[in-house]
């Protein structure tokens, strides 16, 4: 079966911008503050990968096992737009937690003149957003627009708890930095709605979300948000803003990522004492520090063994996967390939 391409699901978002536009414009809206809106809107939801949003359209033909209608076409790409909402609510937030100047190699939202701190009113107008299209699309199959709503809300809850916890964590003395400690945070804050929620929200079009299926899911998909994430921290610290479109930070904000937690679980006593006097400091000298102890650890080739170990633990639970369920093997592994190799 043919995949979404990034046009044709780019094609959606007039409707999306326009409807949004429409709702906001029928309760008062207007003027400067409408056009901020639409500029809100396609400032931070437009330029992605789209690989949240896009999985939604290829997961429901793969449960269906053929092409979806024009109908369920549509469907599926709306739920994949306002996954992707959900996206821009979270990165204006996260951005401005952290600090961040760059995102897709632009300016942050709230980095934007006239913006700043009005960035988190903007951001919550588009997590409600989400809301606004399931009930315009969605709300005559009550049982559906009442799964649907669920899973976006439990999905915003547990991603904010998620950088609850990262916040908290990154508050704390390094020896809280624990593998253990990692992983509850991508557990909440990447996997449920970087993976998870494309699935469900799918099972919930095409197939059948019961909750037999959607543990299946947690329990395939947590190592792939592991390995996502875990990415994610290498390519902050190793890939140039030139090519990843944003300064990494995770060192000077004292982030709990894969980096820190590995050289503190193989550093030596100096090592560990230099990283405790150096890590989360705003100061090029003391980020230098850091990644001098990580390469007296070779944690570049450490990267590089994790990722092939996991991926054979990834490859394991797909293969074990009993389809008699109306899960496919095929989900899993196609959301998979959209990661495995990528380089930032």
């Amino acid at each position: 079966m043919e995949a979404i391409t990034r046009v044709e699901f780019e094609a959606i978002h007039p409707t999306i911008v326009k409807d949004l536009l429409q709702h906001a414009a029928d309760r008062g809206l207007s003027g400067k503050s409408l056009q901020r809106f639409k500029e809100t809107l396609e400032y931070n939801t437009l330029g992605g990968k789209y690989n949240r949003g896009m999985s939604v359209p290829d997961i429901g033909a793969i449960l269906i096992g053929s092409p979806l209608s024009p109908d369920q076409r549509f469907q599926a790409s709306l739920l994949g737009w306002c996954i992707e909402l959900l996206q821009a609510f979270f990165l204006v937030t996260d951005d401005m937690i952290d600090g961040s100047i760059l995102r897709r190699g632009k300016p942050s939202w709230y980095m934007k003149d006239g913006i700043g701190m009005l960035a988190i009113n903007d951001a919550c107008m588009l997590q409600a957003g989400i809301f606004i299209l399931l009930e315009k699309y969605f709300r005559q199959d009550h049982a559906r627009y009442s799964f649907l709503t669920q899973l976006f809300l439990d999905a915003s809850f547990c991603t904010q708890m998620g950088q609850s916890i990262d916040t908290v964590i990154g508050s704390e003395y390094l020896q809280n930095y624990t593998m253990e400690a990692y992983r509850s945070i991508i557990a909440c804050k990447t996997t449920h709605y970087t993976f998870y929620l494309s699935v469900a929200v799918s099972l919930a079009l095409c197939g059948d979300p019961s909750e037999e299926n959607l543990r299946t899911c947690v329990d395939i998909l947590r190592p792939i948000g592991e390995f996502f994430q875990v990415q994610d921290d290498f390519f902050d610290c190793y890939t140039p803003p030139n090519v990843s479109g944003k300064v990494g930070t995770d060192i000077r904000c004292r982030k709990c990522s894969w980096l820190i937690v590995t050289a503190l679980q193989n550093s030596n006593p100096d090592q560990k004492k230099v990283l405790q006097e150096t890590y989360g400091k705003d100061d090029k000298a003391a980020e230098d520090a850091v990644r001098e102890i990580y390469s007296q650890l070779h944690l570049e080739e450490r990267y590089m063994r994790f990722v092939t170990e996991q991926k054979n633990i990834i490859r394991r639970k797909i293969s074990e996967l009993d389809e008699r369920t109306g899960l496919k093997k095929d989900i899993f592994e196609s959301i998979f390939a959209r990661i495995e190799n990528r380089t930032m």
